[in-house]
């Protein structure tokens, strides 16, 4: 649990994960995040892939890989594994 304070600091801060194989989804996920940003402006929303597939998309801006998402999970306020339909989340 993130402590209150940090929680300030992170609440705008949004992961979807996804640890399959298809870099086609990922990119799909890549695009989508401009739908996040017209319905919720104050959202950032970041990707994360598995650490192979991770080298495909290191130039994309607010793309991780899974081990920095490990290291790093408490920056978000909220994380969430995609599987396979994305508009489920929304």
């Amino acid at each position: 649990m993130i402590p209150l304070s940090e929680y300030a600091k992170v609440y705008n801060k949004l992961c979807l994960y996804y640890f399959g194989d298809s870099i086609d989804f990922i990119n799909y996920l890549i695009e989508e995040r401009k739908t996040y940003k017209e319905k919720f402006s104050d959202i950032e929303v970041f990707i994360c892939c598995e650490d192979k597939l991770f080298e495909n998309f290191k130039d994309k801006e607010k793309v991780l890989c899974r081990s920095e998402l490990v290291k790093s999970k408490n920056k978000f306020a909220y994380v969430r594994e995609v599987k396979q339909n994305f508009n489920n989340i929304i």
